[in-house]
């Protein structure tokens, strides 16, 4: 018997037709921010691979190897900032393990 109360509690659907309009708005809303929210991490995580691209392409056209550790470092780094900050020691780095590290790299004086 309380088995057959849970199942018709379980399925019951409000017969008011406000009722039926405000889930119909809540569900409508729900996906609209759920989407949003969606899109925004996909933005982000698409700003996150295209930096750690820029690191390795540049450590790449400088000739740098990249061990397998530090890749694993910059694969692990999801922070926009932090990948954009790697772009620029890319440029400048002498070796690839001297991303992480934090002295600055040495510049020559122009």
């Amino acid at each position: 018997a309380l088995r057959e109360r849970l199942r018709t509690t379980m399925n019951y659907e409000p017969q008011s037709a406000i009722f039926r309009h405000w889930k119909r708005v809540g569900v409508k809303e729900g996906l609209e921010k759920g989407l949003g929210r969606g899109l925004e991490r996909g933005r982000q995580e698409g700003r996150e691979e295209g930096l750690l691209r820029s690191v390795l392409l540049i450590l790449e056209a400088r000739g740098l190897p990249v061990s397998a550790a530090t890749q694993r470092r910059l694969a692990a780094t999801h922070d926009a900032r932090a990948l954009a900050r790697l772009v620029k020691r890319a440029a400048v780095v002498a070796r690839a393990s001297q991303l992480f590290s934090a002295a600055r790299p040495a510049t020559t004086n122009r």
